[in-house]
């Protein structure tokens, strides 16, 4: 949820605070810092850099980071802003969500830090993991991951209510214990087919007996003789052997 509406300003960049732990990122990018370095000094025009002004007049860079840092970067003293009116927890809970679909594409550790941000913040605590995914920009199965590993060690996590989209408290207290139940042994008895006796044995279904190969003395004479000749051809030597088996393997895939 978007605070109320920004108001466009251009300020000062030594007003702009980095120091309160609203860097959504794990590092910033050399090369898109230097991108946006030369794009100021040819004149570009590039998207407002998004902070919060708490009471007491702080501005807390919540979104715009790499861009901070290319103004500075260019020489200029002054950058365009959209401002906020809102604490630092505000302009922190802003940051997770920030550069989903804009500037340099989140990495896998940036996710990882945004998600764990998220369910340590006062308005994550009560958020479900959906919720929470929806927000970010990740999948439920990664904060419910990282809610577990977290959950022994974080009291706020092991809350048994969850706030819903639609406001409504939902106890949360029974999900998952009957798989938990299962995991440590008492999962019920298994089913057994209708119909069919445990105790009973089975009989194995008789399997045909395989065709009796031809006896020798019942093939023609002029066959024998080949087979024979074949035979010892390829005994005398194993690169025949090899050579009958590819023929085999390329007769076959024609074939098929």
């Amino acid at each position: 949820m978007k605070p109320t509406k920004p108001r466009k300003l251009t300020l000062p960049i030594a007003k702009l605070r980095l120091d309160g732990d609203t860097q959504p990122r794990t590092e910033l990018n050399a090369d898109v810092r230097r991108e946006y370095r030369d794009l100021y000094k040819a004149g570009k025009e590039l998207p407002p850099i998004v902070a919060f002004r708490d009471r007491e007049g702080s501005l807390w860079v919540a979104d715009g980071f790499h861009r901070r840092w290319g103004a500075v970067d260019a020489g200029l003293d002054k950058i365009k802003c959209l401002v906020y009116e809102g604490e630092l927890e505000e302009a922190r809970w802003y940051s997770y969500a920030a550069n989903q679909g804009h500037g340099l594409r989140r990495s896998n550790d940036d996710k990882r830090k945004a998600v764990k941000a998220a369910l340590l913040h006062p308005k994550g605590a009560k958020m479900s993991d959906r919720q929470i995914a929806e927000y970010v920009g990740v999948d439920p199965m990664t904060v419910g991951k990282y809610r577990k590993q977290m959950e022994p060690t974080v009291e706020s996590l092991q809350s048994t209510t969850r706030t819903g989209r639609d406001g409504r408290t939902i106890d949360v207290s029974n999900i998952g214990k009957r798989q938990a139940e299962v995991e440590e042994g008492e999962a019920e008895p298994e089913e057994e087919p209708v119909g069919v006796d445990p105790d009973e044995d089975f009989d194995l279904e008789d399997e045909p007996e395989p065709a009796p190969a031809p006896k020798r003395e019942n093939l023609d004479p002029g066959i024998a003789a080949i087979l024979d000749a074949a035979k010892a051809w390829l005994k005398a030597n194993k690169a025949r052997q090899a050579v009958l088996f590819c023929a085999l393997e390329n007769f076959i895939e024609a074939n098929r």
